[in-house]
């Protein structure tokens, strides 16, 4: 603070193994310079400038970059310099940063020159379940690639070649196709094949980021990334006459794509389409079956490397209808003599729900789900315990359906009179119970990433006790939004309650606006409310 510059010795800049090899499957050359400043105080200003050398290109003779500017810190100044030589066709888009081609230096007048500045940016703290920083920052994209068919073209040619059909791929596809010739069928046997088969390994080592291994070697090691899935299971399905091709996507919360062509730019990660059955799979996806898709995929732009002739590169992933992304959930209650609830609860779903589902279940080690299950039930704000009857998570072959048990001590108090909110138990991983959790913020300045359409139906039936009289039951409801309904029934037969919900969320769009939010989160204050509606009796 008095001005006094302190050095960091050499000693105390250290290399490090980056995170990303230490909590994932992959090999990676990846490392993390750390600096450790001495004497911080409060006022101190640190300084590093830092160096970095790309020796290989990616793509022979091409370069792309994206540069933003985090607005998680506050910024004075940030500026975005680029010299290059001047016969070298330069592509670029500037977002919320002036600028563009400038005069250069004396010393670099053979060259061309650009300079992109922002200025007095305010800090703006990270949103839950917002979209990446990326789709809303200050950004400079950078290419030498024309348009996205060059940089498709591009992928293509370093990769195209390792998915030939060889006598071991025509082998193994025969093998396993033996007495199908449904194409679909065959589709989805070969995709269940490398799924389960081929263990997701990625492999970061310098042009291996983009450059995927020969089918033949996939098959003899047994894993790879994403991009060896992709080159495997393309040769599969070439060698029983189907033709398919990669698609690089951005499997995340990124939904913006540059005007210029970046590559990998804002793709991260690669699936495989199959143009006849007009149909998105992803094989490095353990839990999702053959045609599902996460929801950080769905209503994605991709750029098809290798697209059918007279086809553009560029497509976007269809937004499933609601009813396509859909859980039900049969919960059957009954309560003891002393009010503790026992219940019982089947779970079906279908498309990114289902993937959740088999994910969450298969993570589960023995001795874990006890601890889980009395979790789940604390965010709904119950008091209890359970289990699961999960089946098996990994068997593609069929929906997943799976079960679970719980139970509530003392919820309702005996003998009466007096009120209970009504227990939903614990059962799916997607439940309307935890939709208020996704408009927990007032006001946003960010889109919400994953707001695909999906819907929820609730079953629930609780058996009362003996002697216990209903005086008044919670009051129905029936709400409809241009962004969703809402509908919820109470009945009461003999000593039954019979409590049906159902939720339709259809914004119709991969990620809802600040004003879609508004009316989302409008449409959930009557979730909420019914969720906390009460049972009053005698």
């Amino acid at each position: 603070p008095d001005g006094k510059k302190i050095p960091v010795d050499k000693n105390k800049i250290l290399t490090q193994e980056s995170v990303v090899s230490a909590q994932a499957p992959m090999f990676s050359d990846l490392k993390i310079k750390v600096i450790v400043f001495p004497q911080v105080e409060v006022g101190s200003i640190l300084h590093y400038r830092y160096l970095r050398t790309q020796k290989t290109p990616l793509f022979p003779g091409q370069f792309s970059e994206i540069e933003k500017t985090d607005l998680s810190v506050p910024t004075d100044d940030r500026t975005v310099s680029v010299v290059a030589p001047i016969g070298l066709k330069l592509y670029t888009q500037a977002i919320d940063m002036s600028g563009g081609a400038t005069p250069c230096q004396k010393a670099e007048k053979d060259k061309q020159c650009f300079v992109w500045r922002t200025k007095n940016l305010v800090a703006h703290p990270v949103e839950p379940l917002s979209v990446n920083d990326l789709d809303y920052s200050p950004r400079v994209a950078i290419s030498t690639f024309e348009n996205y068919a060059q940089a498709a073209a591009a992928y293509f040619a370093r990769a195209g070649e390792k998915a030939k059909v060889t006598p071991k791929v025509q082998e193994l596809a025969d093998s396993l196709t033996e007495g199908v010739g449904d194409k679909n069928k065959q589709a989805e046997i070969l995709y269940n094949w490398v799924d389960k088969n081929i263990r997701y390994v990625a492999v970061y080592f310098g042009a291996g980021t983009v450059v995927p291994h020969s089918a033949d070697t996939i098959i003899e090691n047994r894993f790879g990334d994403c991009k060896d899935h992709v080159v495997l299971l393309g040769a599969l399905l070439a060698a029983k006459g189907i033709y398919s091709t990669g698609a690089l996507v951005n499997y995340g919360n990124t939904y913006w794509l540059p005007d210029v062509a970046t590559i990998p730019g804002v793709f991260n990660h690669i699936i495989t389409y199959i143009p006849s059955l007009h149909s998105y799979v992803d094989s490095t996806m353990q839990f999702a079956r053959f045609g599902e898709l996460p929801i950080g995929e769905l209503g994605k732009t991709v750029l098809e490397v290798n697209p059918i002739t007279g086809k553009k590169p560029l497509d976007t992933i269809a937004l499933p209808a609601a009813s396509a992304t859909h859980s039900t959930v049969l919960v059957s209650m009954k309560t003891q003599g002393d009010g503790t609830v026992k219940g019982s609860a089947i779970v079906r779903e279908t498309g990114a729900m289902e993937i959740i589902g088999r994910m969450t279940l298969a993570s589960l080690s023995e001795g874990q789900e006890a601890p889980f299950a009395s979790h789940l039930l604390a965010i709904s704000g119950q008091i209890g315990s359970g289990g699961f009857e999960k089946g098996d998570p990994r068997d593609l072959s069929k929906p997943y359906e799976y079960r679970t048990t719980f139970r509530l001590p003392n919820l309702i108090r005996l003998p009466g009179p007096g009120a209970f909110t009504f227990p939903t138990g614990f059962h799916s991983m997607s439940s309307i119970g935890g939709m208020p959790q996704v408009v927990i913020q007032k006001e946003r300045n960010f889109a919400l990433s994953g707001c695909a359409d999906n819907s929820k139906y609730e079953d629930y039936t609780l058996e009362l006790p003996k002697h216990l009289k209903i005086t008044k039951m919670p009051t129905n409801v029936d709400v409809k939004t241009t962004i969703g309904s809402y509908k919820s029934t109470y009945k009461l037969k003999d000593r039954t309650l019979h409590v049906v919900r159902d939720f339709t969320m259809s914004p119709g769009t991969a990620t809802c606006s600040l004003d879609q939010y508004k009316k989302l989160r409008a449409l959930i204050k009557y979730v909420s409310k019914d969720l906390r509606a009460q049972v009053i009796y005698q």
